[in-house]
């Protein structure tokens, strides 16, 4: 309440229960307050919203669905345990983000192993995205 410059008062109070409403959204009930400062309720999609947000997000040239199939499958082969699947998980979108596209320079394709391996460090990453908005929320949740 206080960052919404209210007390606890009786005519703060009477605001408040004033500016409080009753909101319907994708079938189920929010109660939100118009006043700045008192968070808004976080609305996450369910069941076929859900579906649909997860088929219509493009990532790169296609979808978030179909870039998630391969890291699933790698993450399956792998099987990490607790948070460290996460972290795995959060490690691949990184490296192969399709929305920031590793260019290899010129003196890097030299330096190459003959393994066909490129070399380290002479990549520069281009483009921005939502795997990367994914990624930083994951990485601050963990931190929490």
């Amino acid at each position: 309440m206080g960052s919404a410059g209210l007390s606890r008062s009786r005519g703060d109070l009477e605001r408040l229960a004033e500016s409080i409403g009753i909101y319907h959204v994708h079938g189920q009930i929010f109660i939100h307050s118009t006043f700045d400062g008192i968070a808004k309720p976080k609305i996450v999609p369910t069941g076929d919203q859900a579906r649909a947000f997860v088929e219509g997000m493009r990532a790169g040239t296609g979808s978030l669905e179909e870039l998630l199939t391969t890291p699933f499958s790698e993450l399956c082969k792998v099987k990490p345990e607790g948070l460290d699947a996460v972290r795995w998980l959060a490690e691949w979108l990184l490296e192969n983000n399709p929305n920031k596209p590793k260019v290899a320079h010129a003196d890097d394709e030299r330096d190459s192993g003959e393994d066909g391996d490129e070399a380290g460090g002479g990549e520069t990453a281009l483009g921005d995205g939502p795997v990367v908005g994914m990624v930083a929320t994951v990485e601050s949740r963990l931190q929490e």
